[in-house]
C-alpha cells in the first residue's frame, strides 16, 4: 500500500516536472495527497479484514480442494489451511480431502481427516459428488497417462486442476510456464535482482544509504573506536577477509571488539554466547551491531550492498557447499551489512540450513521494500548477537 501511494505521487510529481500544465500541480498537494491515501489504505485495510471479512464470507471465498498424494509442500498448504479456520489469516484453499495412488503405501504425515482413500475411480467418485473446487497433483512419480487421465477427469468436472511440483527445492519464484511450438515447457527465468533494473535501484539505494550512513554514524564510530583503544592499545579497527558476491574475496572493515590474539589458539572460529574473548565494549558493540557501521564504506566501494546475505570467512565455509544444500546461491548477489537471516536471529554460531534457507527467500522475494523493512528490522535485531 505504501509502494501504491508511493508511485502514485512519483507519476504526479514525474508529469507536473515534465510537462506545463494550467493550473499547475502543487508538488505539497501531491505529498499530502499521497500521505492521505496511504492513512485510508490503512484504514480500510483495518476495517475490512476486521470487521467486514467474517467467517461466512471466508467459507465462501476459499476454494474446497483435493490433494492427490502428499508431500512436504502440501503439508504446509493443510497447515495454513487450518490455521485460516481458526481466524488468523484468510487462505484461499480449504484442503478437504487427499487421495494416494493404488501403488502408494498409505503415509503416516496425512492427516486421518483427509485420507480419502485411493485409487482413480475414488478420485472420481469425490469429484462427482460436487464439493470440490481444485485438484491439486502432488505425486510426480505418477505416469504422465495417469497425470492426463487426472486432467481430463477434472475438465469433466469442471474443476481447477493443478500442480504441486515437489522436484524443484529452491527459487519457486522464478518459474515460469512458456510455450514453444504449442510445447509447454516450465522454465526458471531471471530473479530479480538479476534483471537490470532491479540493479540500478538496489544500487542506488545502497550508494544513498552508505553516505548517510557513514555521516550519521561517524560520530558513534569515533567514540567507540577512543572506547576500544582505552581497552585494548592497538588498532581499533579490524580488516578481514570476506567472500563476496561470486565467491570473489574482499576485506571487510570492522571496529575491533576482541583482544588483539583473539585467534591466536584455536585460528577463525564463530563468536559464542560469554566469549572471554570479547572486549567489555565490544559486547555492547556486537549486540547493537555497532562494530558493523565502517562496513559503509565496503557498501560506498560496491563489495557490500546494504541489504543481503552475510558474508562469510573463507576458513569457515569451504566445505559448506558440500554440507549444505545450495549454500552457494548466497553467493550469486552482493553480501550485506544485515541481512534477512540476521533480522530472523540466525547469525553466528547457530543452524546453517536456516540460515541460508532465509538468505535464498530473500534473493527470492527481493523488492526495494523488502531491503527497507529488513533495514527497520536491524534496528531491534539482537537475538544470537554475541
Amino acid at each position: 500500500m505504501l509502494g501504491c501511494s508511493f508511485y502514485w505521487a512519483s507519476c504526479y510529481i514525474f508529469i507536473s516536472l515534465s510537462f506545463k500544465i494550467e493550473p499547475e500541480i502543487s508538488r505539497l498537494w501531491v505529498a499530502y495527497s499521497a500521505s492521505l491515501m496511504a492513512l485510508i489504505l490503512f484504514f480500510w485495510r483495518h476495517i475490512f479484514s476486521r470487521y467486514l471479512l467474517n467467517s461466512h464470507i471466508i467459507s465462501v471465498l476459499r476454494r474446497d480442494t483435493i490433494i492427490v498424494g502428499w508431500n512436504d509442500q502440501t503439508n504446509e498448504l493443510y497447515k495454513r489451511s487450518q490455521r485460516c479456520i481458526g481466524g488468523e489469516s484468510f487462505f484461499q484453499f480449504n484442503v478437504k480431502s487427499a487421495i494416494l495412488s493404488e501403488e502408494t503405501r498409505l503415509n503416516e504425515c496425512i492427516p486421518e481427516a483427509l485420507y480419502a482413500g485411493k485409487g482413480v475411480q475414488q478420485f472420481k467418485a469425490l469429484l462427482a459428488s460436487g464439493n470440490y473446487d481444485t485438484v491439486m497433483l502432488a505425486n510426480s512419480n505418477l505416469s504422465l497417462k495417469e497425470i492426463s487421465n487426472i486432467q481430463e477427469i477434472c475438465g469433466l468436472e469442471m474443476v481447477d486442476f493443478m500442480m504441486v511440483p515437489d522436484f524443484f527445492q529452491t527459487l519457486t519464484s522464478c518459474l515460469h510456464v512458456e510455450s514453444f511450438g504449442g510445447i509447454p515447457l516450465l522454465t526458471q527465468t531471471k530473479r530479480a535482482l538479476d534483471r537490470t533494473s532491479s540493479a540500478v535501484i538496489k544500487r542506488c539505494f545502497d550508494l544513498i544509504g552508505a553516505l548517510v550512513g557513514l555521516s550519521l554514524s561517524a560520530p558513534i564510530v569515533i567514540y567507540f573506536t577512543v572506547k576500544v583503544y582505552l581497552e585494548s592499545k592497538g588498532p581499533v579497527f579490524y580488516y578481514q577477509t570476506r567472500l563476496g558476491k561470486n565467491g570473489k574475496p574482499f576485506r571487510i572493515i570492522k571496529i575491533r571488539s576482541m583482544r588483539l590474539d583473539a585467534e591466536k589458539n584455536k585460528g577463525a572460529q564463530w563468536c559464542s554466547e560469554e566469549d572471554p574473548r570479547r572486549l567489555k565494549v565490544g559486547e555492547v558493540m556486537r549486540k547493537y551491531n555497532i562494530d558493523e557501521l565502517p562496513q559503509f564504506w565496503n557498501v560506498l566501494c560496491g563489495e557490500m550492498s546494504l541489504v543481503g546475505p552475510r558474508p562469510e570467512r573463507p576458513e569457515l565455509i569451504k566445505n559448506f557447499k558440500h554440507q549444505v544444500g545450495f549454500y552457494n546461491l548466497r553467493h550469486t548477489v552482493k553480501p550485506g551489512m544485515t541481512g534477512w537471516a540476521q533480522v530472523n536471529g540466525w547469525r553466528g554460531d547457530t543452524s546453517l540450513d536456516s540460515r541460508v534457507a532465509f538468505d535464498i527467500e530473500y534473493i527470492e522475494r527481493w523488492s526495494p521494500w523488502f531491503d527497507i523493512y529488513i533495514c527497520l528490522r536491524t534496528l531491534r535485531a539482537t537475538k544470537n548477537a554475541y
